[in-house]
């Protein structure tokens, strides 16, 4: 479980790239094996006594020199310089990510840089941190937050029958006569405590040489029992791609995120 509940105003990718395959995000988790990251967001809500967030930077190939992270913070609409940390990462592993769980204490802008020891620039992100009391945020009525759904899994296939058995599950998928219509199942593995849940799809595009995403689609699913602990729907796509499913409940509580490929 993360160290401190992190609650996001908007969710957003913000990754800046050096490269196309070098990035780095802000984010609440990420796999220990691949460093796939889950639930990235432009700006960030902690606690007065100060909250912990997940930087991870990655790349196609294995990191083979040990990273810089370059912490900046917005003065007077300049950024200066704030800290200095070593990436966690192991050059032995040759894994194709490293991370560092960073501690703010103080609300403002922040910039990251990540750099190699010989001071190579790699790549960049921003996000905004703003302190809040927990007693002053308003809450959902039964108290549910992001890390009541933390164990749940996100999967998608070609057909999901009636008792959870997914057909053709993966995360590439082609077109057919121009349209792709994939099955997406949201298991959480205990019950959701919600009615409906929402679908935020996003497509990843090129903007000035950087990555960005592009909302294409909101899906609502709803009539949720009380006692369910997974859930079903379709999503059509028309366009190849990259894209990123997230999902949050009927409170705009982050779920999860899952993301898949058309082609």
């Amino acid at each position: 479980m993360k160290k401190l509940l992190l609650a996001c105003a908007f969710l957003l990718p913000i990754v800046l790239f050096a490269q196309t395959n070098m990035k780095v995000q802000f984010c609440e988790k990420y796999d220990a094996v691949t460093g796939e990251t889950s639930g990235y967001y432009n700006s960030w809500d902690i606690n007065p006594t100060g909250g912990f967030i997940y930087v991870v930077y990655s790349q196609n190939e294995p990191i083979k020199e040990p990273l810089v992270l370059e912490i900046e913070r917005k003065e007077d609409g300049e950024y200066t310089f704030f800290a200095s940390r070593n990436f966690l990462n192991d050059i032995s592993a040759r894994k194709t990510y490293a991370m560092f769980d960073m501690e703010f204490k103080k609300e403002g802008t922040y910039k990251v840089t990540v750099k190699t020891k010989n001071g190579k620039y790699l790549a960049e992100t921003t996000t905004k941190i703003s302190v809040v009391d927990p007693s002053d945020k308003t809450t959902t009525a039964d108290g549910i937050t992001s890390d009541y759904y933390e164990d749940s899994k996100v999967k998608f296939g070609t057909n999901i029958d009636d008792n959870a058995k997914i057909t053709g599950e993966g995360t590439e998928f082609k077109l057919k006569n121009g349209v792709a219509d994939i099955q997406i199942m949201i298991l959480n593995g205990k019950v959701f405590k919600s009615e409906k849940v929402k679908l935020s799809v996003y497509k990843k595009i090129m903007k000035n040489g950087k990555e960005e995403t592009n909302l294409v689609q909101t899906i609502p699913v709803t009539g949720i029992a009380e006692d369910w602990d997974w859930i079903k729907t379709n999503i059509v796509f028309k366009e190849k791609g990259d894209y990123i499913v997230d999902v949050w409940n009927e409170n705009e509580v982050f779920i999860n995120t899952g993301v898949l490929t058309i082609k």
